[in-house]
């Protein structure tokens, strides 16, 4: 059932610093529903392969860019986080914050990650169990091929597969994606600005796939 409670004064005001940041709508979902109590925890960041040195001056500016902006937020809400910042691995130049607003969880997140806990990691995403059973595996549902045309222009006319931040499962995607329809009420009602921000961001990225 979804909570139709009161949004808490602190949890508005957390909301609205989420909105006015620089960042893609998906980004502000995963912190939105952290927020929300939706997660116990959350990770954000961007990676890219290195190119010439002109590719690799672009990413370090844009990166450090938006590692700032997410920074800058996660200190201004009170947020909890671990980050090693920018950085170069292997070829690959990126960031990655993971993100909880307790001790407790920040340390178990970090713990999943490390040991590369892969159950306990998309739990605390706050994914549904089934689909965290699946992932990885030949039981993950691939929505674009494993469903029939109809199934799949039902969950765009829904607006649904803006708010699927996970790899649903084939045996159980139908009642994944009540938890799906339940996030995006849960945006709607409690930040509308965001959920048309998901609209317009998923149309803007399937117009630049085609």
């Amino acid at each position: 059932m979804l909570e139709r409670g009161p949004l808490r004064y602190k949890e508005k005001q957390e909301l609205k610093q989420i909105e006015k940041i620089r960042l893609d709508g998906n980004k502000k979902l995963d912190l939105a529903l952290l927020i929300l109590g939706k997660k116990e925890a959350t990770q954000l960041g961007s990676y890219d392969i290195i190119g010439p040195e002109s590719h690799k001056k672009k990413l370090q500016k844009e990166f450090g860019s938006e590692f700032e902006t997410i920074k800058k937020v996660l200190d201004k809400i009170g947020l909890l986080y671990y980050t090693e910042g920018v950085k170069e691995d292997r070829g690959i130049l990126g960031f990655s914050f993971l993100i909880t607003r307790n001790n407790r969880s920040l340390k178990k997140i970090r713990k999943a990650v490390a040991k590369k806990d892969d159950k306990t990691f998309g739990l605390m995403m706050g994914y549904p169990e089934t689909a965290v059973n699946t992932y990885r595996t030949e039981e993950a549902l691939d929505i674009d091929k494993d469903l029939s045309e109809g199934e799949r222009k039902q969950l765009e006319d829904e607006n649904l597969l803006p708010f699927v931040g996970f790899k649903p499962s084939k045996s159980h995607w139908k009642e994944e994606l009540e938890y799906v329809k339940h996030i995006q009420t849960l945006i709607k009602e409690r930040s509308p600005k965001l959920y048309r921000q998901m609209i317009e961001d998923y149309k803007k990225e399937s117009e630049s796939t085609l």
